[in-house]
């Protein structure tokens, strides 16, 4: 476990690293050439705001348990370092970060599963954007295992929210 730590901290540094490395990158043609999903958080983060179609995107993928197991999974590598094991955003490298990581048991309700996938994917605030390291299918994963965790799935989902779980 400490060595998975280890490893999502040394991630998530070199993609820290590489955004500010392309946000400090003066005008020139190799400016110009920055990815598309560094603009993309960029623009996010200016605007503080999803789009409208983005917002009104739905997740896809219904709640089953095992896309809410393996969302889970791919919450703990990618995203526990920042937001912590109860999605609290005191996560160790989260403690270190300011702005500090959002708790995410009160964001979560607030929003769309458009707007989480939107925000997931391209950034927010001090969080970059994840879009090239999580497939799209597996943000919708990670939606699903976050719904679940925090009660608040959009959609009445009776069966799944009374599966049992020691997610809390």
């Amino acid at each position: 476990m400490r060595f998975t730590n280890v490893c999502a901290g040394i991630l998530i540094t070199l993609l820290c690293a590489d955004m500010a490395v392309a946000i400090d990158q003066p005008d020139n043609k190799q400016a110009d050439d920055t990815n598309s999903s560094t603009k993309d958080a960029l623009e996010t983060k200016k605007a503080n705001e999803v789009p409208e179609w983005a917002a009104k995107r739905s997740n896809p993928l219904p709640p089953s348990l095992a896309s809410i197991q393996y969302g889970e999974k791919i919450y703990r590598l990618h995203c526990t370092a920042c937001h912590g094991e109860k999605l609290a955003g005191d996560g160790w490298v989260g403690r270190a970060l300011d702005p500090e990581p959002a708790d995410l048991n009160e964001r979560v309700p607030e929003h769309t599963d458009g707007q989480l996938a939107w925000r997931i994917s391209r950034g927010n605030k001090g969080m970059p954007g994840w879009k090239r390291v999580i497939a799209a299918e597996d943000i919708w994963h990670v939606i699903n295992y976050l719904r679940k965790y925090t009660d608040s799935f959009e959609i009445d989902q009776t069966e799944v929210l009374n599966m049992k779980h020691d997610y809390h």
